[in-house]
């Protein structure tokens, strides 16, 4: 399953290159979509986005799955 995470909150005004919004910088929100999984969790973690901890529970089951695959 393909997830897309994004901390947009659709509050988007930028103050010295950061959004007041999500407090992603412009080069982080123009290149977000072709950052892969952990690259964006680099950044919410950053920022203190809940969604982090959503990725790292994802991130945790699909090791679980690996394993009992095996």
């Amino acid at each position: 399953m393909i997830k897309y995470y994004s901390p947009c909150k659709g509050i988007c005004e930028l103050k010295a290159d950061v959004c007041t919004g999500c407090r992603r910088t412009i080069g982080e929100i123009t290149s977000w979509t072709g950052l892969n999984t952990l690259q964006k969790h680099r950044i919410l973690k950053r920022i203190k986005s809940p969604i982090a901890q959503e990725i790292e529970r994802d991130l945790h089951e699909y090791k679980q799955s690996k394993k009992n695959r095996s």
